[in-house]
């Protein structure tokens, strides 16, 4: 079974070698990957990670990676 550590792992590997992720993206892979229970339909409608994943991401994710408000994704810019 997967954990908040797996999953924020993933997205940081998946940004290194992409460049960018973008929230709807992820929150897609990680549902068929890992399981509903890691995401949910956020106020606007639009899909989204669980909150302990995003916080475990923010704390390991290294400098460079950013969050773009406007396209809802994180890369390396």
């Amino acid at each position: 079974m997967a954990d908040k550590h797996e999953i924020a792992e993933w997205m940081v590997n998946h940004i290194r070698e992409h460049q960018f992720l973008y929230q709807t993206d992820a929150a897609r892979y990680i549902e068929e990957e890992f399981g509903s229970e890691w995401v949910y339909e956020n106020e606007n409608g639009n899909p989204a990670i669980d909150r302990t994943v995003l916080a475990y991401f923010r704390s390991i994710k290294p400098d460079g990676i950013e969050w773009d408000r406007r396209d809802r994704s994180w890369g390396t810019w």
